[in-house]
């Protein structure tokens, strides 16, 4: 009689136990949810500020993982978020998600589960800005950055030094001096007017431009070279060029906005030209040749910008991954010089003095190494281009 009386209470909590391990189940299934929706939101706050826009990206990564109206669920989409430490936050996105918990065997204690609830914060921002705008990659080179000629180089970001080399980071003598936000070096340094104490020994660091893929592209559009003589002015469209693009002497070039494709040809900028671009874009194929890089003089009126927009956001020039390493690029326009945009040459070298006091270069230069020989004045990438693209957005769960 005892086991009889008790065997259905019994039963009952037996039956709960299988409901409450399926209800712990379900709230890490739309934790996960939730923690997918609240990056993707944050992401796409990024790239803007229109609320639906938020909330369809914050939904449709929800939906991937299970969540969504067709199961029931509750959803709420918060920029800011509403309550936790980080409420009133704008930078930061917030998701809750509500389930009506599933009643299998637990029927007969009660008629309806409990509701599950999901919580989640995260919060996106630009990796590059106010941390390093200049990474060096030669995971071994000696003056993998080497600081010379005078050179006074003023940046208002970080510098990554990425060689192990005990001279990886070399400031020479004769008034050069190198300034930055802050200086990581997997090796050691020489020099005495190197400000800030670089951090030295630091772990390698991984290209953060490594998961940008290569344009795509046609057959040749220009199989002769572009030159702009003295006193000409020209403008020239977007195309792939295959022969070359130089401008003399005084000569004034305007490259109208869009991708310009460098297949076996490079760029040549003579002291006294003059040359506008914006909204535009260079990508160097792997078919380079030694003879093929960049060469701007000093002297040179160079202002070029990237795109703000698109799948290259920011992108100014990039070098194919598979050129070859003895292509090199020298930007040497001077204070006259200014580039706004990523310069991305991952396995070459590159001489660089650009920008003014005034004007900052808002430059993101990412090379296997870098040689800095006039005054250069490189930052301000939070305000530019660079900030656009997706490549270089990171998202972190802050709750």
């Amino acid at each position: 009689m005892i086991t009889a009386l008790a065997l259905p209470v019994l039963l009952g909590f037996a039956a709960l136990g299988v409901d409450v391990a399926g209800w712990y189940a379900q709230a890490r299934a739309i934790q996960t949810a939730a923690d997918a929706a609240a990056i993707s939101a944050a992401l796409e706050s990024m790239r803007t500020s229109d609320p639906a826009q938020i909330q369809a990206a914050a939904l449709r990564d929800a939906a991937r993982n299970g969540v969504g109206a067709a199961s029931g669920d509750d959803i709420s989409v918060n920029i800011p978020p509403q309550s936790g430490p980080f409420a009133g936050d704008p930078s930061a996105a917030e998701i809750v998600v509500n389930r009506p918990g599933s009643l299998f065997f637990g029927r007969i204690l009660a008629s309806d589960g409990p509701v599950l609830t999901a919580r989640s914060v995260a919060r996106a921002s630009f990796s590059a800005s106010g941390h390093y705008c200049v990474w060096a990659m030669n995971p071994e080179m000696r003056a993998a950055v080497k600081v010379s000629g005078g050179a006074v180089v003023n940046l208002d970001c970080g510098i990554v030094v990425n060689s192990a080399d005990l001279s990886a980071l070399s400031q020479d003598g004769g008034g050069s001096c190198l300034t930055a936000s802050g200086i990581r070096l997997v090796g050691d340094f020489t020099g005495d007017c190197v400000h800030p104490q670089p951090t030295r020994q630091a772990a390698h660091v991984a290209d953060p431009l490594a998961a940008m893929p290569a344009p795509v592209y046609g057959a040749c559009d220009t199989h002769q070279k572009i030159k702009v003589m003295g006193g000409e002015t020209r403008t020239i469209q977007p195309g792939v060029y295959c022969s070359g693009i130089e401008v003399l002497g005084s000569g004034r070039l305007t490259f109208a906005p869009g991708l310009y494709v460098l297949d076996g040809a490079g760029l040549k900028f003579s002291a006294q030209s003059e040359v506008f671009g914006e909204g535009v874009f260079f990508y160097l194929t792997e078919n380079s040749g030694t003879s093929d890089g960049i060469a701007i003089a000093g002297d040179a009126n160079v202002d070029l910008s990237a795109p703000v927009d698109g799948d290259y956001a920011g992108v100014l020039f990039f070098q194919d991954r598979n050129a070859p390493a003895n292509v090199t690029h020298t930007l040497a326009g001077g204070s006259s010089m200014r580039m706004s945009g990523i310069l991305y040459f991952p396995k070459q070298a590159v001489t660089y003095a650009g920008g003014s006091e005034a004007d900052l270069s808002a430059s993101l230069i990412v090379v296997d190494s870098l040689t800095f020989t006039g005054n250069s004045h490189v930052g301000n990438l939070a305000n530019s281009a660079v900030a656009e693209n997706r490549y270089l957005v990171r998202a972190a769960l802050l709750e």
